[in-house]
């Protein structure tokens, strides 16, 4: 183990992504890393406090052509919808599934509410919320390319090739010697931040109290490693559901997982895949036989569901929803999708994109009443889509056809 320097670099907030100009330095001295007990021959089994049964019900979409291949990234917010990213570009979804809006990969994607998506890749960092845009972040970036992107509650971590920053919506702080994180997993209240390197190096950034410490994980029988609900680690072992427990002060060990009570059960095996939630922490994992979702010591287990081909990617975005993948097609349960409301969400972007014409005083007729949008919202759809509207052609604020879509579907809610 040992402690991180990092420095603060303030900041304006979302709002403007302006960079300030102040700096500040802190840190600690360099110690040494945990040592790891091997696990004895009759090892304890660590097993669920509880056990519920799990139904899930999953619908899916073919993917398109450039997120076939590359690692596929998923990101969902309230007012814009579903983005995909990965080698291929960025995607967003459409009436006709995911549409390409950009070809520039994409190695990072996160959804900030009230923001739009936030996109990484070798341009640095951009946001979309009906229109690609940059950012001021770039600047603090010094031209470096985004590896990975991950959220911990208002928290954004951003990887790049020369190290690791995180930003809260008003200052950045800067980790220094931790670059090319290919992968970061947190969730909101998190203590454990799980780092993946370079080659699939593996390392868990720790908070402690008002500093961080680095534990590397290089040696230990992994190789993916999340942080969980409760302080948990849990890893994979070549297929097998794995969590590091600490055996002595000094000292950690890996114990085997089971998902169930039975006594006779010695561990889950045949892992394809696991994700984090980012709200909750918990940790999805995917087996040949089962999806099992895993909260501190409660478990919940369901039979995999028939036509789910084989996973090798999982995902689980801010809305509690999972995503599974097999390179060809894109399956999704779950999730708490916020309901879109006129006065919350479709005023304001009406009043954003539409009022400079259809507003009192425009060239065109008004159109800033909730009876006025019901009466023509799949008109306004059809005009966004095809880009005749805005008739100015300005880019689109705070959202886009799909906000109005998905207002229609809730039922037009006031």
């Amino acid at each position: 183990m040992r402690s991180i320097r990092f420095r603060q670099i303030a900041l304006a907030s979302w709002a403007s992504l302006a960079l300030a100009s102040s700096l500040a330095a802190c840190g600690g001295e360099a110690g040494d890393k945990d040592g790891v007990e091997a696990p004895p021959s009759e090892a304890p089994i660590v097993r669920p406090a509880s056990v519920e049964e799990l139904s899930l019900e999953l619908s899916a979409q073919e993917l398109p052509e450039g997120l076939v291949s590359g690692g596929l990234l998923v990101a969902s917010d309230v007012a814009l919808g579903v983005a995909a990213g990965g080698e291929g570009g960025l995607f967003v979804q459409g009436a006709g599934g995911l549409e390409r809006v950009d070809e520039a990969p994409v190695s990072g994607l996160v959804a900030i509410e009230g923001v739009g998506f936030l996109v990484g890749g070798q341009g640095g960092l951009k946001i979309w919320d009906g229109a690609l845009k940059d950012t001021t972040l770039d600047e603090a970036l010094a031209g470096a390319s985004v590896t990975a992107l991950a959220t911990r509650g208002a928290e954004v971590w951003i990887g790049t090739e020369d190290g690791l920053l995180v930003f809260d919506g008003a200052s950045l702080l800067a980790f220094e010697g931790l670059g090319g994180a290919s992968a970061i997993h947190a969730f909101e209240g998190s203590t454990d931040v799980l780092l993946v390197g370079v080659e699939g190096a593996l390392s868990v950034l720790r908070q402690e109290g008002q500093g961080w410490s680095l534990h590397g994980l290089d040696g230990e029988p992994v190789q993916v490693a999340l942080p969980g609900a409760g302080g948990r680690i849990l890893g994979l072992d070549e297929g097998a559901l794995v969590e590091r427990v600490s055996v002595s002060p000094e000292a950690a060990a890996w114990r085997a997982v089971a998902l169930s009570e039975d006594a006779g059960d010695t561990g889950a095996a045949g892992i394809e895949a696991m994700a984090v939630d980012p709200s909750s922490g918990a940790v999805w994992v995917v087996s040949a036989e089962a999806i099992a979702r895993l909260e501190g010591g409660a478990v919940a287990v369901g039979e995999r569901p028939e036509g789910l081909g084989g996973v090798d990617r999982a995902q689980v975005t801010g809305d509690g929803a999972l995503w599974l993948s097999d390179g060809v097609t894109l399956w999704s349960a779950g999730g708490q999708a916020e309901v879109v409301g006129f006065e919350d969400r479709v005023a304001g972007f009406g009043e954003d994109n539409c009022a400079r014409c259809h507003g009192d005083g425009g060239v065109a007729h008004v159109m800033v009443s909730y009876e006025q949008w019901v009466a023509e919202a799949e008109q306004i759809v059809d005009e966004l889509e095809s880009g005749r509207m805005p008739a100015d052609g300005r880019p689109l604020v705070g959202g886009g056809a799909e906000l109005v879509r998905r207002w229609i579907e809730g039922g037009f809610a006031p």
